[in-house]
């Protein structure tokens, strides 16, 4: 069959019209790419990675400047002569944030001792001022640093001291595991400077801790032969969080004499003390900005003079940040 020239000529101008039209559908390299099949909602998101969780020590030291306020208090259960005795220590401390990476930190308190011949005593333990120096070393560590400063104020000091109440301060020494010895030493001006460096990651705290302690008699010449001294403590820290609201600590803590006081040169068991303690911590949040966090522990003597005693600690912890 023979076309007809007019049917030559439509086919001809339909050709024309056509070919512009895919051309201009062709994707060319400068074209965006079109979008993808489902909607930009649907896209998966990238959230910023939690922080880990922390579990704070029982008696070492934080490795957070923070604002907060802190109530520590410790029964201390011992024997002295056959008998049975207890002690006690409150420890009232705040810390106050004034750099991203420093705290000013404060703590005073009371103590008070009760033995079986019920020569009972109440005084007050040496107030401290401080700093904590704390900074993230990559993704899982924490370093701090810390330096604090003790006023000579305790109950018991001074030349014609109450037996009694040099038998206080020295049982709440042994009833905070001899860790804290500038509160309960009442003659002397005691300089604490340690270091910390804590590993935090999934709901893991590893914790170590240690604390050179030089002190300078400031009164008392005739009744305490040692001009200075040199302390020390030590601990290690592992805590776990099982849920943001809760976690378990496990503490163990060491005292040692560094030089050799006159009643070390007396009595060797006064050398150095070692301790462990094991409890929960709770966390509860008080508002956006505000967290209580309670523990309370048990502990016992393990070595020293705080073994030789029997000593069983319990201790209730109440911090308090914002």
């Amino acid at each position: 069959m023979t076309a007809r020239p007019s049917q030559l000529l439509f086919a001809t101008l339909l050709l024309t019209a056509v070919r512009p039209a895919f051309a201009q559908q062709a994707p060319s390299p400068s074209t965006p790419a079109p979008d993808a099949f489902w909607p930009s909602y649907l896209e998966p998101v990238e959230y910023a990675r939690p922080k880990p969780r922390y579990t704070a020590p029982f008696q070492l030291r934080g490795v957070i400047p923070k604002n907060g306020v802190r109530a520590d208090t410790v029964l201390g259960l011992y024997r002295l002569a056959d008998s049975n005795a207890q002690v006690t220590v409150m420890l009232v401390s705040a810390q106050w944030r004034v750099a991203a990476p420093f705290a000013l930190q404060v703590r005073w308190g009371i103590d008070s001792n009760q033995t079986g011949n019920d020569n009972s005593r109440t005084g007050i333990v040496n107030p401290t001022l401080g700093g904590l120096f704390g900074v993230p070393m990559g993704r899982d560590f924490r370093f701090a640093a810390s330096f604090a400063i003790g006023a000579p104020l305790a109950t018991g000091g001074g030349d014609a001291p109450d037996p009694n109440q040099v038998a206080l301060q020295q049982e709440g020494a042994l009833a905070r595991s001899a860790m804290d010895n500038v509160a309960f030493a009442v003659n002397d001006v005691g300089f604490p400077t340690g270091l910390t460096v804590a590993y935090v990651r999934r709901g893991v705290t590893a914790q170590i801790d240690a604390t050179v302690i030089p002190s300078v008699r400031v009164k008392a010449k005739n009744t305490q032969p040692d001009s200075s001294k040199v302390n020390s403590t030590y601990g290690f820290f592992f805590g776990y969080a099982f849920v943001n609201a809760f976690s378990l600590g496990l503490e163990v803590r060491y005292q040692r004499f560094l030089t050799t006081p006159s009643a070390v040169e007396r009595d060797s068991s006064l050398r150095d003390n070692l301790t462990a303690a094991v409890g929960p911590r709770f966390s509860l949040e008080l508002s956006d900005s505000a967290w209580i966090r309670p523990a309370i522990t048990y502990g016992r003597g393990l070595f020293g003079r705080v073994e030789q005693q029997s000593f069983q600690m319990i201790q209730l912890d109440v911090p308090v940040s914002f």
